[in-house]
């Protein structure tokens, strides 16, 4: 059985591969970052393509050829300041090619979506996947465009089974595998660097309206966020459409963040405080109940001490 991942050489897609690789599992990773091709070169039943989601015919005759069972599609761009235009073609676009190309693959293949929580806007209630969607960003948008393109496809009698998983922040790291971007915008990673380089940090916003006036976010260990992927897969069933919050199901602040890089680092940080980002919620409260049942989903590794402490071992090696 082949599993195709697409952005296969990003953060999250990347665990997942070497995940499924180490289970003995099958993945050709589809990826347009052919710098990053070595990380997962050691593993011998993963296959990296390097190819551009965005080029339809290329996607529709690569998906023929190899006739994967089942997609795992983390290719985005993630960044919240992304503009309109680069979120939609990166996101949606890309997301619409992928879907021509299953449809077009005989059997057709089922997908995993990696959506977003962000898709709920600002969250300050326990918010649980029958909330509207009401996306700020442009990333968000995109996320919330995309999901609507699977679930109309499906609507439409498509055979198509799509299972959408929209995470809370991913962070955390496995051995082997972290977080690392030329230009990182994740609070957890930009602590951890200015722990080991004794540098001074931005934090966006300390006049939000909640306790200490930073902004609430639920963190998820990408261990977790793997496993959702495994869950979803083996509960596919063809027509179907679903949707399911992958989170810890508890929000933290920025600065108890801060407070956690501080202990597992044993370094004081310096904060720079800075302007309120667009896009940006105050608190995000999320509820992963229907994951719990319908998936047998378990945030097995998402305390916050846990993913903070695995990033910064990673960090370290």
């Amino acid at each position: 059985m082949l599993e195709l991942v697409t952005g296969g050489l990003g953060f999250i897609g990347s665990v997942y591969a070497a995940c499924a690789a180490r289970a003995g599992r099958h993945c050709l990773v589809v990826d347009h970052d052919a710098g990053k091709k070595h990380l997962l070169r050691a593993l011998p039943t993963v296959e990296v393509i390097i190819a551009d989601l965005l080029q339809r015919e290329q996607l529709v005759a690569l998906v023929a050829r190899y006739k994967p069972r089942v997609v795992h599609h983390f290719a985005a761009h993630s960044a919240v300041g992304i503009v309109p235009a680069a979120a939609f073609a990166d996101n949606v676009v890309a997301t619409s090619n992928l879907l021509a190309a299953l449809q077009a693959c005989e059997p057709m293949p089922s997908l995993v979506f990696a959506s977003s929580c962000s898709v709920y806007g600002s969250c300050a209630q326990l918010t649980d996947e029958t909330a509207p969607l009401r996306p700020v960003s442009a990333y968000a948008r995109s996320k919330a465009d995309s999901e609507q393109l699977l679930a109309t496809a499906v609507h439409n009698n498509s055979p198509l089974a799509a299972t959408v998983l929209r995470y809370s922040n991913v962070a955390g790291a496995i051995d082997g595998f972290g977080e690392q971007r030329e230009r990182e915008t994740h609070l957890i990673p930009n602590l951890i660097s200015a722990a080991l380089r004794a540098e001074a940090v931005t934090i966006f916003g300390n006049d939000f309206p909640t306790p200490d006036g930073t902004c609430h976010r639920d963190y998820v260990h990408v261990h977790d966020v793997v496993a959702a992927h495994e869950l979803a897969a083996a509960n596919l069933s063809r027509g179907q459409w679903a949707s399911f919050n992958i989170c810890a199901g508890v929000s933290h602040s920025n600065l108890e963040v801060v407070r956690t890089v501080e202990q597992v680092s044993g370094k004081r940080l310096q904060l720079n405080i800075a302007a309120r980002r667009e896009g940006d919620p105050a608190t995000v409260q999320l509820s992963n109940a229907k994951a719990a049942r319908g998936l047998g989903f378990v945030p097995r590794r998402s305390a916050l001490a846990t993913i903070v402490g695995d990033a910064y071992r990673w960090c370290c090696s």
